[in-house]
């Protein structure tokens, strides 16, 4: 009995041994800063890209202006699964810096890296027939997330190059010459405000024709109704010489005038045609 009493407390002593941090003495003994927040980004689990991981931690701590060595203590609260197991197999290798976490992180997840596509794909996106200049800028801004550090050049190139010649955009652009791609883009942005702006005078032109539509319809209606309204207004009926509710009152003693009896409520026996 004794003897797994000290198993257990062996085993108790490791979990806790191994769960220590990798960190040298001085980030250890740092003492939090007042009001630590902790980092309220998406943990990592070795699926997605630790390069994305790095940037958006990098971007927290910058935020909260945080201390290294509180940096490297932070970190692994960000990690899940697979990732959090590595993390536990550095004891070994204690870690001073923020830097020298990272670059071991960056270069054990390396697999798990999203591979970006080179410049020159860039230069393969045209506006497509029938595709309006604020989707094909969509799509470019979209394709240029993907690509590793594009050039100003090929940047530059790919817009220049891929609007297509029917594109009223295009004769702007040779007439202007711009040289810088900030200018081009500031030129083509410019343009689909343009473009936006004259789409929401026309459809604002056309909601006053819908209501005079439906206005003339209304009164084609109610010149449709005049005949029988003529009818009736001078058709001449018999004035009344009592009062109306002794009339109703007499009609409901009359034996002739009695209400019909209630229909049976069988419906697969009852006529729909007539009623």
């Amino acid at each position: 009995m004794e003897k797994k009493e000290k198993h257990k407390a062996a085993v108790v002593s490791k979990f806790f041994t191994r769960t220590e941090m990798p960190f040298t003495k001085q980030v250890i003994d740092h003492s939090l800063p007042h009001k630590f927040k902790a980092p309220q980004i998406l943990n990592y689990s070795r699926v997605k890209d630790p390069t994305e991981h790095l940037k958006n931690y990098r971007m927290h701590l910058a935020l909260y202006a945080t201390p290294n060595e509180i940096a490297c203590r932070a970190f692994p609260t960000t990690l899940l699964g697979n990732a959090r197991e590595w993390f536990r197999s550095l004891l070994p290798n204690p870690i001073g810096t923020f830097e020298d976490l990272a670059r071991i992180f960056l270069t054990h997840f390396l697999g798990s890296r999203e591979r970006k596509k080179p410049s020159r794909y860039l230069l393969t996106l045209h506006q497509q027939e029938g595709e309006s200049l604020k989707e094909f800028m969509v799509q470019f801004n979209v394709e240029k997330l993907k690509i590793e550090d594009p050039s100003n050049g090929v940047i530059f190139s790919t817009i220049y190059n891929g609007i297509s010649p029917d594109e009223p955009m295009a004769r702007k652009i040779a007439r202007s010459q711009p040289s810088k791609p900030q200018e081009l883009l500031d030129k083509v942005k410019e343009f689909i405000n343009e473009e936006e702006t004259l789409k929401a005078m026309k459809s604002a032109q056309k909601l006053p024709k819908k209501f005079e539509d439906k206005k003339k319809k209304d009164h084609q209606r109610s010149d449709d109704l005049r005949p029988f309204k003529k009818k009736f207004r001078d058709y001449n009926f018999t004035p009344l010489n009592a009062n109306i509710f002794k009339v109703l009152m007499e009609v409901k003693r009359n034996p002739e005038c009695r209400k019909p009896p209630r229909m049976p409520r069988v419906p697969h026996n009852q006529n729909s045609g007539r009623y």
